[in-house]
């Protein structure tokens, strides 16, 4: 967070204050999308990867029987 404001208040001029901070909430709210996509995409690929292991075991244990 701190390296987001030192390099957002070298890039812009400090008359434009509501233009900087503007700024910094769009490159923030940009990671934390990115981070949260990438985070549902991890939970989804494990679940269906369990699910895929569920079936696996479900079709061994019904050749066993």
């Amino acid at each position: 967070m701190t390296l987001c404001k030192i390099f957002f208040s070298q890039m812009i001029p400090n008359k434009n204050d509501n233009l900087k901070k503007q700024l910094m909430n769009d490159f923030l709210c940009n990671i934390m999308g990115d981070l949260l996509s990438w985070h549902i995409g991890i939970h989804s690929f494990c679940f269906y990867s369990m699910q895929f292991e569920k079936q696996k075991y479900k079709a061994l244990d019904l050749r066993l029987f």
